[in-house]
């Protein structure tokens, strides 16, 4: 007897269709032309929808940039993790994986800005914006978990509190580098301080 569960029906394919080509054509047109430069009426042209489709699957422009960023950003992610050399040492693990998130933001500095202004204040808290399909802290906490196989890192702090610690020393360098505080090249002299920092905190309350 075949139990396997029914897929999605027509009516559900076609909805995920139109995210699909929504998306697709957001991402194009804002790498394109810019987000300023973007309008939801070129974006549905694109897509071959009519405007007001577009706005049944996001309550406004700014929504598309996150859903095209959140898409983008899990194989970025999963790139960055396949680049790091497994023989380095735990910090330069880190840098190197977030030296590759990094160059995917200077590839379009002006666009990377733009996501990072909305990315912390969701105007639809319901929307799935993707985020948890990004393997970020899955990826980071395999880089904690093979330090602390090796020794340099122990204690009983979870290795998930780890990853987290250390993508918060990222992302506070990230809004430094958006907000034009840092250029890229102090992004990276003051993430090895700050996980350095982070590391010898860790370190000390093992012992």
């Amino acid at each position: 007897m075949d139990t396997a569960a029914p897929g999605p029906g027509r009516r559900e394919r076609n909805k995920r269709d139109k995210l699909v080509r929504i998306t697709r054509a957001a991402r194009e047109l804002f790498h394109a032309q810019g987000f300023e430069g973007t309008t939801t009426a070129q974006i549905a042209r694109r897509a071959a929808i009519a405007e007001g489709t577009v706005f049944r699957y996001v309550a406004r422009k700014e929504d598309l940039l996150i859903l095209t960023f959140a898409e983008e950003m899990t194989e970025v992610v999963m790139a960055a993790f396949e680049g790091v050399d497994p023989g380095a040492s735990f910090i330069d693990q880190l840098l190197s994986f977030f030296e590759a998130l990094l160059a995917y933001h200077l590839s379009d500095p002006a666009l990377a800005k733009a996501f990072l202004r909305e990315v912390g204040f969701f105007r639809d808290p319901q929307q799935d914006y993707g985020f948890g399909r990004i393997p970020m802290m899955p990826s980071l906490g395999k880089i904690v978990d093979r330090a602390r196989a090796r020794g340099e890192i122990g204690g009983d702090f979870e290795s998930g509190d780890i990853a987290m610690l250390a993508f918060a020393a990222y992302w506070f360098c990230l809004r430094d580098w958006a907000n034009e505080v840092i250029d890229a090249a102090r992004f990276v002299d003051r993430l090895r301080l700050m996980l350095t920092m982070q590391v010898a905190g860790i370190r000390a309350a093992a012992d």
